[in-house]
C-alpha cells in the first residue's frame, strides 16, 4: 500500500505537534481544542479566568457587597469545592452563539445558624466538571440570582419533534476538515504580523462568528488543492482603536441529501487588523450579496 500519512495533532496553546491521540488533554465537551500539558491549558484559558474574576468584582461593586467578606475564607476550601462540583444543589448552563457552554454549579452550606452559597463556573467534559474558571462564595441572594441567568441544566428538555434532523457527515469529510484546520492554523501563525491581534485573545472575538456568517461584507469562493470548494466570509467591525476584520473560512459540502442548501462546515475563524493578511484571504471569485447559510 506504500507509505501511509500519519495523523497529527496540535496543542491549541503552544502548537506543539503530537502524533498520538493518547497524549491529548481535553477539557471542553463541545470543542475539539486539545493540549499537550496542564501548563498549556492554564496558559490558554488563563485570560478567561481573569475575565470571570473581574466580572465578579464588578457585580459585587454594583450590589455594594463588601470586598473583604469573612466568607472568603471558604473560597479555597477543597472540601467545599469538591462538594459543589460533585453534589451541587443546582447546575445552570450558559451557551454563547458559537456553541461554547459554561456550567455554573451552586451549593448552599450551613454555618451555625446562617448559610452561604458557593458558586463555581466551569467546563464539563464527558459529563463531569473539568476546568474551573471561577470560585465565589456569598450570602447575597442577588449575587446568586445573577448566576442563575440561563436555563437550569437539570430541567432542560430536548423536544425531538422540534429539532432539525441531524446531518450524517461521512468520516472522510470530517477527517479532511480536520486536516484543513491544522493546515490553515499553521499558515495563519506563519503569516500573521507580530503587531496583529494576539492569538491568545482570539476567543474574545468568537462572538463575531455568527454575525460574519449571517451578514458578511464580502464572500469569496475558490477551490483548494484538493478541489474542495471553500467560502471565505469577511466582515469589518468597529473597535475603540479602529476597525478589525473578522474572517471565517468554510468548506462547502454536498451530502446528496434532499436539503435544498449545501452544508457549510467552518474550518477556521479569526480577527485581524492587518490589511495584508486580509488580502491573503480575499482571493477567488467575489460573491456579491449575502447567501443563506
Amino acid at each position: 500500500m506504500g507509505i501511509r500519512r500519519q495523523k497529527v495533532y496540535f496543542c491549541h496553546h503552544c502548537h506543539k505537534t503530537m502524533e498520538s491521540s493518547d497524549t491529548l488533554m481535553l477539557v471542553e465537551e463541545e470543542a475539539s481544542r486539545c493540549f499537550c500539558s496542564e501548563d498549556c491549558i492554564m496558559g490558554f484559558y488563563g485570560p478567561r479566568n481573569d475575565y470571570f474574576d473581574l466580572n465578579a468584582q464588578r457585580i459585587r461593586a454594583e450590589l455594594k457587597l463588601p470586598e473583604k467578606d469573612k466568607l472568603l475564607q471558604y473560597k479555597n476550601s477543597e472540601e467545599k469545592i469538591k462538594q459543589t462540583l460533585e453534589e451541587p444543589d443546582e447546575v445552570w448552563e450558559q451557551e454563547n452563539e458559537v456553541g461554547e457552554v459554561y456550567y455554573t454549579h451552586l451549593k448552599e452550606f450551613k454555618v451555625g445558624t446562617s448559610s452561604f452559597w458557593m458558586i463555581i463556573i466551569c467546563f464539563h467534559f464527558q459529563e463531569e466538571p473539568s476546568y474551573i474558571f471561577l470560585t465565589e462564595v456569598t450570602n447575597s441572594k442577588e449575587l446568586v440570582n445573577y448566576y442563575r441567568s440561563e436555563e437550569e441544566f437539570s430541567l432542560i428538555q430536548y423536544e425531538a419533534d422540534n429539532e432539525p434532523p441531524e446531518l450524517e457527515i461521512p468520516t472522510e469529510i470530517l477527517e479532511s476538515v480536520e486536516l484543513k484546520k491544522s493546515n490553515f492554523l499553521a499558515l495563519l501563525l506563519q503569516s500573521r504580523d507580530e503587531s496583529d491581534i494576539e492569538y491568545e485573545k482570539f476567543f474574545l472575538y468568537e462572538k463575531n462568528t455568527v454575525t460574519t456568517l449571517e451578514d458578511p461584507d464580502e464572500i469569496f469562493k475558490h477551490r483548494d488543492e484538493e478541489n474542495d470548494t471553500l467560502l471565505t466570509y469577511v466582515k469589518s467591525f468597529p473597535e475603540d482603536n479602529g476597525n478589525f476584520f473578522y474572517i471565517v473560512v468554510c468548506m462547502k459540502v454536498d451530502l446528496d441529501s434532499s436539503a435544498d442548501d449545501d452544508v457549510l462546515i467552518p474550518i477556521i475563524s479569526f480577527p485581524s487588523t492587518d490589511p495584508n493578511l486580509y488580502m491573503k484571504y480575499a482571493t477567488g471569485e467575489r460573491i456579491s450579496g449575502n447567501i443563506k447559510n
